[in-house]
Parts: structure tokens; C-alpha cells; sequence
């Protein structure tokens, strides 16, 4: 029993308490404090009383210096001490309540103001189109009916709908669509609205995170997410949590519902559903982003997402493109190129799709003000892109291929393990989770193309690449410097992809993870790292020849749709690498 009590002592402490202006209670300590300060602004505010009347103030102590006279006293020292003691009592009153609301105000802007900027630099690295005029647009689920028009902002579209599917293709700025979403809510805190109960508390939600922590059947886990708040040290909103949720004053912001592995994402919706189902939730507002090309898997096991409005992230039109080259190129961003011609031998090479996306955009001006060509294929844009990035950082030949090779491991491990990153308690000891990380999928990694074979590289230069990963910009690390994870998925992607390309045998047949949903991406870049046709050849006769029998071991829903995905994966990589060999021809 005191076992149980000393462990209860040590959780987070968290109420059920309101966290209302006309409710709140500030805790014992504060409380006395703010009592101390009414008592000083209450003597402040008698004092010049009693110095102006001098008179009636000696009268005033004289009388309660004999209370059996009291009595005998003139009325109009009577009520000169009654208005003192009014004006005592009315300035402690006064002082306390401003006191205590200040603090309610200040608790609620010291969050705002750490994750307004913890998200500007982020967004000034990450949104760089924004600069360039470039407004994001989205489809939502009433697009098309009428008085609603078939696109509109992304902003706007989300703001509509409290309970939103976010979707999208990777690279199309899901995740900087959420990050500005509550920047935007942050910027435009007002006292005002904190204290009339009309201010959100945006909380952005790393799913991969949340699926780790302690789960609480049917309902939110809530004590992650005070965990969150703490960590931009917002104990005062982290202890009232739960009433504020229910209170429709949270926003939570799940991002990367993707990148779970398919039993995880299931529970997590499960527990979402759960949580809404229950009156005390009805008003909780949240956003799940997923990107589209597990969207219909999810959607199959998950059949619960069906319940949450549907925004689509759309791509980049030709025009919106073209305007974006233009600006860029005024401000002398695409390496003295002209845009209309770079957008011309874009349409004329068919690489639109590659390039309509905010991601693979940057990527391509980064890449132009370098004094490079136009990739031809994604795999192609991301492999120079990052060598790029790498040598802006000083890392070239030798080392780059080590860097390369260990994030390559890192990438595959983390997707084997279902996670996007290292977080939560392992980030604190971020080496040993690392090497811990690697242990546990060495096996599985090492034969997931095919071949066996070493690391290649030991814990110094693991430790090294990690540390070159972050100095290039394709790894970061999370709030406050702990936890670690890529830049971007389709880094991620790429180097999961280059680990495949490593290991590749060229022979057998394709391991059943690889046609899981979760690893459709870094298939199709696989297949595109190459531009050897004989190792094209091999790596579609691979995927056709995979059985139907492994559409269980994939955990997919049937024993046709086994056989359906590695035809369309093998023809998603034929396109891609025919390309290529075309071109180059």
C-alpha cells in the first residue's frame, strides 16, 4: 500500500480542476503570496487616507485604543473608519483578483509565446515558398456544393472543420500545415480572449511519440500530453488539462499517422473514437494528418477515420509553379536561369508531378542556385539534394559515404522498429539508444534486400554520422535539443531507399515488408536509384515474381492484394526507371 502511495506521489499531477477565470485557484503558495500583495496595495491606499485627515484619525485610534468607549464616539469617526476599512478591504479584494488573473494570463502566454518560437524558425527553414507568395490550397469535404468553392486556402479549410482528416502526397506540407496552424493561433493571442474563454491552445502531437506512451483504453492519453506542455514549461496548463479539453480550449495537432505501423495506427484511432464517443469530449477539436498513400489501407482497418472531415492538400498547378520560378528568379534564386525556360523544360520533360510539390520545389531552387540541372526522376532530385546539403557541411567522398551508409542502417531501423524518431525517455541517452536501435534490426535489416552483410562502420563513426546528418540539415533533433529524427520522411525514404540499394542481391524474392503499405515509397525510390537496366530488369522480375502468399505475412486483406501491390509497385518503378534510361538515351 505505501509502495502504491510513493508511486502515486511521483506521477505528474494532473486535475480535473477548472481552469476559468471566474474558478480558478492559484495554488496555497501563490495564494498567500497574492494576499501579501493585496495587503501592501491595501496600506498603501489608506495611508494617504489617514495623513489628509488627520483629525479624525487620531480620533479614530484613540477610540480603539478604548473599546468600552466606543460607544461615545462622534459618527463621523465611525464612519471615517468604515470607509478606511471599505477602502482596505476593497483595494486587498481588487489587487488579489488582478494578481491572480495576471498569473492566469501569464501561465497561458508563457506556452504561446515558446511555441510561437520554437515553430518561426522552424517554418522560416521549412516554408520557404511562403516567401515566394506561394498560399497553399486544400479541398474539403463540401468542395463543389453550393456556396462552397472547389478550392480554398489551407488555413481557412481547417479552421472550418474542428474535427479534420489532414491528406496529402509527401512532400506536400502536411506538417508545415500544421506547424502553421499554430503559429497563426499563437500569434493571435490576446489577453482578451484568454480571459473571456475564447483562446485555443494549439498542441502538436508527434504520433510516433504518443504511441509509445502509457495508453488508456478509449480515451486520450492525456498525461503525454501534459508531458508536452511541460516540455515549453507550461505547468500551469500541463496540471489543468483535462478541463481544458473538454472545454474545447485544446487544439491537438496529431501528425503522422503514416508513420505507425498499421496495429498502432489502428488502436490510436480506436482510442480517438473511443475518447469523442464520451459527452465530456464533445467539443475537443483535433487534426490527424496522413499522407495518401496509406490513406486507403488505414481507412480499411480503421474504418472509424471514416468519421473525421476530409481536407486534401493539393499540388502545385503549372501556373502556381511558374509564379513561384518567377519571384525566385527576381530575386536571383535560380542560378541565372530564367523561369519561364526552367518551367518550359519542365513541361516539356513531363516532370510536373515531381516538382509540384512544396518540398520537391525547394529542393529543385536549391539545387538551380547551385548551378545544377533538372533531376529527372524523384530519386534522383533527393539523392543530389542531399549530397548537396552534406557538402555544404564539408562531408564529401570517403565520409560521405560512411554518413551515408550508417543513416542508411538508421533510416531501415527506425522503420522496422515503426517509428519516425528517437523520443521520449531513449532520447535523454541519445548514443545508447541508437546503437540499441541498430541492435535490435541488425538481422532484419542486413537481409531485407536480400544480401547479408556487415555494418561497415563502428559506434565512433555512427556517432559521427548522426552528428554530420544534423550539421547537413537531414537529421534534427526535437524540442529543447532531445530526441532525434529526419529532417523530412523523404529523406528518410531516401536513405531507407540507398540501405536497399546497398544490400541488393539482384536475386530471390522480395522480402514481405517491403509490400507493406508503410514502405511503398522507399520501394519506388529503390527502384529508381538506378539506371542500370539489367538491375531495373531484376528488381521488377523481383517484385512480379513475389506469391500471394505473402499478402498475409503483409498483413494485407486479402491473397489477391498481395499480388496486386507488387504489380502496381513494379509498375510505379518500371515508369520511373524507363524514364530515366529513356532520357539518358
Amino acid at each position: 500500500m505505501a509502495r502504491k502511495k510513493q508511486q502515486a506521489s511521483r506521477r505528474d499531477a494532473i486535475t480535473e480542476s477548472e481552469l476559468a477565470v471566474t474558478a480558478w485557484r492559484p495554488p496555497t503558495g501563490q495564494r498567500l503570496g497574492l494576499f501579501g500583495l493585496g495587503l501592501l496595495v491595501g496600506a498603501a491606499v489608506v495611508t494617504p487616507v489617514l495623513f489628509l485627515f488627520a483629525g479624525l484619525r487620531s480620533q479614530l485610534f484613540a477610540a480603539l485604543g478604548h473599546p468600552r468607549q466606543l460607544g461615545q464616539t462622534p459618527m463621523e469617526v465611525l464612519i471615517f473608519g468604515g470607509v478606511v476599512v471599505g477602502l482596505a478591504l476593497l483595494a486587498i479584494s481588487l489587487t488579489y483578483q488582478v494578481a491572480r488573473v495576471s498569473v492566469l494570463v501569464r501561465g497561458w502566454r508563457r506556452y504561446l509565446t515558446r511555441l510561437a518560437n520554437d515553430l518561426s524558425p522552424r517554418l522560416t527553414t521549412r516554408a520557404r515558398l511562403s516567401t515566394l507568395g506561394y498560399v497553399p490550397m486544400a479541398r474539403g469535404p463540401l468542395a463543389g456544393t453550393a456556396g462552397n468553392p472547389l478550392t480554398e486556402p489551407l488555413a481557412l479549410a481547417l479552421a472550418a472543420f474542428p474535427r479534420a482528416l489532414l491528406t496529402g502526397e509527401d512532400g506536400a506540407g502536411k506538417t508545415t500545415a500544421l506547424w502553421r496552424y499554430a503559429l497563426d493561433i499563437a500569434r493571435r493571442a490576446s489577453a482578451w480572449h484568454i480571459i473571456t474563454g475564447r483562446q485555443v491552445i494549439p498542441i502538436i502531437v508527434p504520433l510516433n511519440g504518443y504511441a509509445l506512451s502509457d495508453p488508456t483504453p478509449r480515451d486520450l492519453r492525456v498525461r503525454h500530453l501534459a508531458a508536452l506542455l511541460r516540455s515549453y514549461d507550461a505547468e500551469l496548463l500541463a496540471r489543468h488539462l483535462p478541463s481544458l479539453v473538454r472545454r474545447g480550449r485544446v487544439l491537438l495537432l496529431f501528425d503522422g499517422l503514416d508513420e505507425l505501423a498499421p496495429d498502432q495506427a489502428e488502436l490510436i484511432v480506436q482510442e480517438l473514437h473511443g475518447a469523442l464517443a464520451q459527452p465530456r469530449y464533445r467539443n475537443m477539436q483535433l487534426v490527424l494528418a496522413c499522407r495518401n498513400a496509406v490513406l486507403d489501407d488505414l481507412l480499411e482497418r480503421a474504418p472509424l477515420l471514416r468519421q473525421f472531415s476530409q481536407v486534401q492538400v493539393l499540388p502545385l498547378g503549372s501556373d502556381e509553379v511558374r509564379a513561384v520560378l518567377r519571384r525566385a528568379d527576381r530575386l536571383g534564386q535560380i542560378g541565372g536561369q530564367s523561369a519561364d525556360s526552367v518551367l518550359s523544360d519542365i513541361e516539356r520533360r513531363a516532370l510536373l508531378p515531381i516538382y509540384c510539390r512544396p518540398a520537391t520545389l525547394v529542393m529543385l531552387l536549391d539545387l538551380l542556385d547551385a548551378g545544377h540541372f533538372i533531376p529527372a526522376t524523384r530519386a534522383h532530385l533527393l539523392d543530389e539534394y542531399e549530397e548537396l546539403q552534406f557538402a555544404r557541411a564539408n562531408v564529401v567522398d570517403a565520409r560521405l559515404a560512411r554518413t551515408r551508409r550508417a543513416l542508411g542502417y538508421l533510416a531501415v531501423a527506425l522503420r522496422l522498429s515503426g517509428l519516425a524518431e528517437i523520443t521520449g525517455a531513449q532520447a535523454w541517452n541519445e548514443r545508447e539508444a541508437v546503437r540499441g536501435l541498430l541492435s535490435d534490426t541488425a538481422a532484419a535489416a542486413s537481409n531485407l534486400a536480400g544480401v547479408t552483410r556487415p555494418l561497415g562502420f563502428n559506434e565512433r563513426e555512427l556517432t559521427e554520422a548522426v552528428d554530420l546528418g544534423s550539421m547537413a540539415g537531414v537529421l534534427e533533433r526535437g524540442a529543447n535539443g532531445v530526441g532525434l529524427r529526419f529532417r523530412h520522411n523523404l529523406s528518410l525514404y531516401l536513405a531507407a531507399a540507398r540501405h536497399l540499394d546497398l544490400n541488393d542481391a539482384g536475386l530471390g524474392r522480395v522480402s514481405p515488408t517491403l509490400l507493406r503499405p508503410e514502405w511503398s515509397e522507399i520501394v519506388v525510390l529503390w527502384g529508381g536509384l538506378t539506371t542500370d537496366p539489367a538491375g531495373v530488369t531484376e528488381r521488377l522480375l523481383r517484385l512480379a515474381q513475389t506469391p500471394t502468399g505473402t499478402a498475409a505475412t503483409a498483413r494485407l486483406s486479402g491473397t489477391g492484394r498481395g499480388t496486386t501491390m507488387a504489380l502496381a509497385l513494379a509498375l510505379t518503378v518500371a515508369t520511373v526507371s524507363m524514364t530515366t534510361l529513356a532520357l539518358s538515351a
